[in-house]
């Protein structure tokens, strides 16, 4: 039975014994809670209708790297294309993602760009549908996290409602949708750049070296995800130094 409520605080009363126990209902708890629900249920709702795009199976493909971690001298780390081609933060997430739902991380061969689909689903370079799904339900997940950034930084820098639009505006946005129903490591690059801005504006606010750390350690993973961070290391640097000078 509820006794009151108002906007911050709700007092439920539950037990056998009727003693009433006070609990608190912050909106900004319970806000950014719902939009992960929403848009993790968006998202996994179009999992499987999501058209499939090749560049899903590279991430698939190199789901093994995150196994093969335990192996740092092992034959996955020689000089070879799949190494070189893109950084593989991608690949550790899609793996932690198949392992966690039960999967195999050695999934496809390696899709060859100047065949077609079926040349390619002959190889062997078309991952299970299983294993697709697995590793676009752990971007769905992401995706569903990376709103509850937005949010975050919204509710920070203009109050509780210019949060919870951010927030709602990204969950239902057809492009986010189809990005967070893909198996790409173009959400955890999304992630990764609004969790920096985060912390960003934390250091704006209240500088600290631990602040400063977490900036550079979020714009290397980014680094680690896609090259395009290393962009933004490059004036934050320069600033930094400037700061040291003055």
């Amino acid at each position: 039975m509820i006794e009151r409520f108002t906007p911050r605080t709700t007092i439920v009363r539950i037990g056998r014994t009727g003693q009433p126990w006070a609990f608190t209902l912050r909106p900004a708890l319970l806000v950014p809670f719902l939009l992960f629900a929403l848009s993790l249920a968006i998202n996994l709702a179009h999992v499987p209708t999501t058209e499939f795009h090749p560049d899903e199976t590279r991430w698939i493909n190199r789901a093994h790297y995150f196994t093969d971690l335990g192996d740092p001298f092992g034959p996955t780390w020689e000089d070879q294309y799949l190494t070189r081609g893109q950084p593989p933060l991608g690949s550790y997430l899609m793996g932690l993602g198949l392992v966690l739902q039960g999967r195999d991380t050695v999934t496809n061969g390696v899709w060859d760009f100047a065949y077609g689909a079926d040349w390619n689903t002959a190889a062997g370079a078309m991952p299970d549908q299983a294993d697709l799904d697995a590793a676009r339900r752990t971007n769905a997940a992401v995706a569903a996290i990376t709103v509850v950034v937005v949010f975050t930084i919204g509710n920070a820098m203009a109050g509780l409602v210019a949060g919870t639009a951010g927030g709602l505006l990204l969950a239902v946005h057809p492009l986010h949708i189809w990005i967070g129903s893909q198996a790409l490591s173009d959400q955890l690059l999304i992630l990764l750049v609004a969790l920096a801005l985060l912390v960003a504006l934390r250091l704006g606010r209240s500088p600290s070296r631990g602040l400063a750390l977490a900036l550079g350690i979020l714009l290397g993973l980014g680094g680690a995800t896609k090259l395009s961070p290393m962009l933004l290391a490059f004036p934050l640097a320069l600033y930094g130094a400037g700061l040291l000078v003055l």
